[in-house]
């Protein structure tokens, strides 16, 4: 920060903060990135008021994209696969628990993932993305 850097990878900057200074951090990232700067950053359990302030996701399973885009999309893109996150959850936790691996569950747990991210394969959000790379790639 220090240096002015463009692009900050963030590797779990709110663990061990209270919530109220895991908010305040991820505003503070968040007020960063309308200023121009690019921050990736890996976070785990954000609560509901962390979890909003991210405006796009890349979720991974077993090592491959699970879904990559804006955050609202995330719960599209599974509802459309018959995964709907109940109103009182946080859609963090959601996503964990439907992308993760459940012990004693195992098999039919990594066909739930299989078919997720072959989904997301040939879904409209990676298209999107492709065109993205695409797009800033063939314009720098």
């Amino acid at each position: 920060i220090l240096t002015d850097p463009s692009l900050l990878f963030c590797d779990e900057p709110t663990t061990g903060l209270d919530s109220y200074n895991a908010k305040k951090l991820v505003k503070m990232m968040r007020d960063m990135t309308s200023r121009g700067k690019t921050i990736l950053c890996t976070i785990h359990q954000p609560s509901s008021e962390v979890f909003e302030k991210f405006d796009k996701l890349l979720l991974l399973a077993e090592g491959r994209v699970a879904y990559m885009g804006s955050s609202e999309g995330a719960l599209h893109f599974l509802e459309g696969l018959g995964h709907v996150c109940p109103s009182t959850f946080n859609p963090a936790d959601y996503y964990i628990h439907t992308l993760a691996v459940q012990p004693g569950h195992e098999f039919n747990s990594r066909e739930r993932i299989k078919r997720i991210c072959d989904n997301y394969t040939v879904s409209d959000y990676a298209k999107d993305i492709d065109f993205s790379i695409h797009y800033e790639h063939v314009n720098t």
